[in-house]
């Protein structure tokens, strides 16, 4: 989906480059509006720009997280930020993957079928206990923040000098692989996810995210370098000595 979360001044904007995309947004601030209505956490606004469709979150203080913010940490503060996204994920992948998948809400025109689907699913008490558990940890954060599972990748988690203070975006939630969700974290480093995997309590999902690490680092090789250059095959050695 043609979906772009945008840091922007003052605001986080959620970014549509197609019609399809921004029926999208309109289904993700839809269902962003009911759940903050339940929890009680900041509301986004709907916007309608000429040629940028999207939606705004309030502000989110932060840098984007990457290995240069991550190398500068003591021992400490990257047990600190390990504990922060174990605890994060652990309490959003124990969300039913049946009641997840109907969270795409591909396809659909309008979301109410699926406000009325949540409403009345037997999973939809346990998940909105476990998702108000997680926040009131991250409300205890100095600043507010808005946290919205979804892709834990560069451009989704914000940090401020030793820790994280906001995971934003919409566009995976909990779909797919769990592993997946790791695999740029292990780009960050393997060790950071190898900790946070054991205080997760899945130390068994390492491989799969060294391995999804891999298969996408080799898809990006091939999409940057010319077919038949020599520098291929050692580039792929390189990066395997690298992240491996």
């Amino acid at each position: 989906m043609d979906i772009k979360t945008v840091i922007h001044g003052s605001e986080v904007w959620r970014v549509a480059k197609s019609k399809e995309a921004f029926r999208s947004l309109c289904r993700e601030a839809e269902f962003t509006r009911f759940f903050f209505s339940i929890s009680n956490l900041l509301i986004p606004r709907h916007l309608l720009m000429p040629d940028l469709p999207g939606i705004e979150y309030p502000y989110i203080p932060g840098e984007l997280f990457g290995r240069s913010f991550y190398e500068q940490l003591s021992d400490d503060q990257k047990e600190q930020v390990a504990q922060q996204l174990s605890t994060f994920v652990k309490l959003v992948h124990e969300t039913p993957l049946s009641l997840a998948d109907s969270w795409g809400l591909e396809g659909m025109e309008d979301s109410s079928p699926y406000v009325e689907a949540f409403l009345q699913s037997e999973a939809a008490p346990r998940w909105i206990a476990l998702c108000e558990k997680y926040f009131k940890l991250w409300k205890k954060l100095p600043q507010e923040t808005v946290v919205i599972h979804g892709d834990l990748s560069e451009f989704n988690i914000l940090t401020d000098e030793t820790k994280i203070t906001a995971v934003i975006d919409f566009a995976k939630v909990c779909k797919g692989a769990i592993w997946r969700d790791f695999s740029y974290l292990y780009r960050v480093s393997p060790k950071l996810v190898e900790r946070m995997l054991e205080l997760y309590g899945r130390p068994d999902l390492l491989e799969p995210v060294r391995l999804d690490c891999i298969i996408g680092l080799f898809e990006k090789i091939n999409r940057n370098i010319p077919k038949g250059r020599q520098d291929r095959i050692e580039r792929y050695f390189t990066l395997l000595e690298e992240f491996v």
